[in-house]
């Protein structure tokens, strides 16, 4: 590998002294920043002294070839002979190199008894400076004197400079960007002097071979995370492990992404990129790497060894797609010598390959899922016209082809509305005709992985339908599929490798789920699913009668026992499970906590199938179906009613359920009240659905104070009359929308953490803490609007992070006996933010992973975007 820093050379001023750095980029030009040919005195045409890294080398004398008047760039001409032990420092492409680590050899003034020092950081990005591209980096180490050093990447073809340090920023007043400086990019110098010194660009851009790649797709979107993965592997690319594996689900753009890639990095290899598709058969792959080497008249029999001599010494990418077995690349792989290769196959284990670095690819994000839409319908569906496409978004499970496939059908059929579309893919069963378009089926793509299976693997995969897209474990589908514990294990690890099954919890893997198109593909096989049903509804009740009094266990797999009394409500047979069904899944209607109220078998046949008609409001409300739920309650509180003028012997247990009931119609109104902010819904509904809401928490409160004012549940009622004053300060503009927060505020404090504070359970405090902190969240970022508030708001900032860290501390105590994950991620994304904003940016990244790891694992889909958009500032 070439040793950059010989072509690096420092600036001499007056006195030869150090005030800047340069490096070599032909035989005898220079490049280096104007700003450090203006410190030391030069001007055009004049002479200036640069000093070579090695003691034994003379200081050269140099003239000021050209300076850009408008851009940071002058170009020194050497007058003397290029020292032999100096070689000039190529140009390379600066695309794509986001979250990649770069190197760099300058010359800071205060190490001026040291021959050059080494710097290194990472980049974070392009940005743009009046038309000119930069490179914004992030470095400790990068400080005054490396203004025209070089930022090198390494690894990536044979090395290359991606652009010249310029600018070291100053931090603000949050001590933030204390780390940042800037380059500028390859791309712009070359632009810059492509008219004065041809020669530079013939060395920094090498004609590329005849590519081999498919024509790029105009509608790729997102995979930045990925992509960025893929660089750092090939920026220190290990030639002990040369093969990186993309693994992922059908349809997931495997191929896309390749191409994609490809493109991206066609000048950064010497040689070029190669694209392969493994269905074309070894023998046509080898032809197609050797075709551009003059090479004509190979046998079958010689061409192995014509790949091997043609490859012991090229630099180029590889990358060969669709691979389904080891040996459709196990020959490609030995004869390419060092060369990176690349692969992507649905298989996460191939033989070949099982030392490869593993690249998985998972489904869109909402975002991206909306993006691709927007590219094929040439609208901008960011804005509140989205919801239909969000809502056609979830029902493909966010899967790239489907949403692909779905946007072509959109465009293409005039007759064909959105509203239409959504409810043809309502209807599971006929999902996946609608999806076919052309010559692509995803069906088709589907089959390929399951065909792979055997017979009985088959049936095991059938038995998972019934538990929809819920996560679950080893032991409920070894019951359902009625197969041992080992076999089961077995038929997973199957449909795993086959990528026919998802990872829902890591370290240690124990949880999977089907993605929502798999499942209804596995589905349409077959008719009869009763027996399964039977067994899951068997397996989630006696699961939930036996860990009735943990609730962390119950939380675990609420959304199986929601399933199972959805299933036993439809099928009469299993109509004698709903009682203990519901008496499950009563504590985790809303934040109010099952008592001992309910335990009588006289009461459980009198409230139950009141319970259950609420469960079903919950389960509405929980995916934000916030109409369907609030006709659910409201017809509950009707029920309630007629059975209390019907029976007074349980009165009392009767009012508290309506004051239950009363609670989650409020939670319900007011939340949908929120989301209409943002919809076209009048300001008059929109108050007036807030309204209604405070009136149904009024009503519940004092029915709950009057069975028992010290209840636990009084306090959650305070807590939703604040958590609604939050809501509707978006109603107001500043400085009135402070007074819902200041309001919100006393409400909390008065009520939970004075009037109650020695009565409260470890779960209830962390959620005081929380609304309070975010209660300064919301006026310190009001406040940080207002030029002459930003004093005040970084106060208000420091309440809410330390709100926030208590109820982190409260939440995760090991006494708290509720298990709460959705609060616990809901407290760290909020605190990353927080944290953030007063500059402790480290922090705020291990708290982004720390929810990163929370929702993924136990599937808290609303607040995914919320973590990407951090994650992207």
């Amino acid at each position: 590998m070439m040793s950059f820093e010989t072509g690096v050379v420092a600036i001499l001023g007056k006195a030869d002294q150090i005030v800047g750095t340069g490096f070599v980029v032909t035989d005898r030009l220079i490049l280096t920043c104007k700003h450090v040919v203006t410190e030391s005195k030069g001007t055009l045409d004049s002479h200036i002294t640069v000093r070579f890294r090695f003691p034994n080398q003379l200081n050269q004398v140099t003239s000021v070839k050209y300076i850009y008047n408008e851009e940071d760039v002058a170009v020194l001409e050497l007058k003397e002979p290029l020292p032999t032990s100096v070689s000039p420092i190529k140009l390379a492409s600066s695309s794509g190199l986001a979250e990649c680590p770069f190197r760099t050899f300058g010359f800071p003034a205060n190490f001026d008894k040291i021959n050059g020092v080494w710097g290194r950081g990472s980049i974070e990005g392009r940005v743009d400076e009046i038309g000119l591209e930069l490179l914004q980096l992030t470095s400790s180490q990068v400080t005054r004197g490396f203004s025209g050093a070089p930022v090198w990447i390494s690894g990536l073809g044979q090395g290359g400079a991606v652009g010249m340090i310029s600018k070291i920023s100053k931090p603000d007043e949050y001590s933030r960007n204390q780390y940042t400086c800037f380059a500028i990019s390859s791309e712009a110098l070359i632009k810059l002097i492509k008219d004065t010194h041809l020669e530079i660009i013939r060395l920094s851009l090498k004609s590329p071979r005849k590519s081999s790649v498919p024509p790029l797709i105009s509608n790729f979107v997102g995979r930045s995370g990925i992509i960025d993965r893929l660089k750092n592997w090939l920026f220190n690319f290990d030639e002990t492990k040369k093969v990186g594996l993309v693994v992922g689900m059908g349809g997931i753009g495997k191929t896309t992404l390749l191409i994609y890639l490809a493109h991206q990095l066609k000048n950064s290899f010497a040689d070029g990129v190669i694209f392969l598709n493994a269905q074309a058969g070894t023998k046509v792959n080898q032809r197609i790497l050797i075709e551009d080497y003059q090479v004509e008249n190979i046998g079958d029999q010689d061409l192995a060894r014509t790949v091997r001599k043609v490859f012991r010494d090229k630099d180029t990418l590889i990358l060969i797609d669709e691979v389904e077995k080891s040996d459709q690349v196990l020959e490609i792989l030995e004869l390419t010598g060092t060369c990176p290769v690349i692969i992507s196959s649905r298989k996460r284990i191939i033989a070949a390959a099982r030392d490869a670095t593993v690249f998985e690819l998972r489904p869109f994000t909402l975002d991206d899922s909306l993006k691709l839409f927007s590219n094929i319908l040439k609208r901008d569906f960011s804005g509140q016209d989205d919801s239909d496409l969000t809502e056609i978004s979830e029902l493909l499970g966010y899967l790239p082809l489907a949403i692909n496939l779905s946007g072509c059908w959109l465009k293409n059929d005039r007759t064909l509305t959105i509203s239409d579309f959504i409810e043809f893919l309502k209807n599971e069963k006929k999902r996946l005709e609608e999806l076919d378009y052309e010559n692509v089926s995803l069906k088709s793509v589907f089959y390929k992985s399951y065909n792979q299976l055997q017979l009985d693997q088959q049936e095991f995969l059938k038995a998972l339908v019934v538990l929809g897209t819920n996560d679950f474990n080893f032991e409920a589908a070894a019951f359902i599929a009625n197969v041992d514990f080992l076999t089961a294990k077995k038929n997973l690890g199957v449909l795993y490798r086959e990528s026919l099954i998802e990872i829902a919890a890591e370290k240690p893997i124990t949880r999977f789920r089907l993605h929502s198109l798999i499942r209804d593909f596995v589905s349409d096989l077959f008719e009869d699913k009763t027996l399964y049903f039977h067994r899951m509804v068997d397996y989630f009740r006696d699961y939930g009668l036996k860990h009735s009094a943990d609730s962390k266990n119950i939380y675990l797999e609420i959304n199986n026992i929601r399933t199972a009394f959805e299933i036993a409500l439809n099928i009469q047979i299993l109509h004698a499970h709903l009682k203990d069904l519901a008496l499950l899944l009563l504590p985790f209607l809303g934040n109010v906590e099952e008592s001992v109220l309910f335990k009588a078998p006289s009461i459980r046949t009198l409230i139950t199938p009141l319970r259950a008609e609420m469960a079903i409001g919950s389960m509405n409300y929980r995916r934000k179906n916030f109409n369907q739920a609030i006709e659910k309650f409201e017809n509950v509180l009707d029920d309630i009613s007629r059975t209390i003028l019907e029976n007074h012997d349980h009165e009392n247990e009767l009012m508290l359920l309506k004051s239950m009931c009363l609670y989650n119609l409020g939670l319900a109104q007011s939340d949908l009240a929120h989301v209409s902010l943002s919809a076209n819904v009048s300001r008059d509904e929109v108050l007036s659905l807030f309204c209604q809401s405070k009136e149904n928490y009024q009503e519940g409160l004092a029915l709950a104070q009057n069975l028992d004012p010290f209840e636990d549940r009084i306090i959650w009622f305070y807590l939703q009359l604040a958590k609604q004053k939050i809501q509707q300060a978006d109603l107001y503009k500043y400085p009135e929308n402070l007074q819902s927060y200041q309001e919100a505020i006393a409400i909390v404090q008065f009520y939970a953490k004075t009037r109650y504070k020695k009565r409260l359970g470890l779960h209830l405090r962390s959620y005081i803490n929380y609304y309070l902190g975010l209660c300064y969240h919301c006026i310190a970022f009001e406040n940080m609007q207002q030029q002459k508030k930003k004093n005040r708001a970084n106060k208000d900032l420091k309440k809410a992070h330390d709100y926030y860290v208590e109820a982190k501390i409260l939440n995760e105590d090991p006494a708290n006996s509720v298990f709460d994950m959705s609060h616990r991620a809901e407290i760290l994304a909020n605190l990353a933010e927080v944290t953030f904003k007063i500059g402790e940016v480290a922090r705020a990244k291990m708290y982004v992973e720390e929810a990163k790891t929370i929702i993924s694992e136990w599937n808290i889909q609303y607040l995914s975007d919320f973590i990407n958009s951090l994650e992207k500032i």
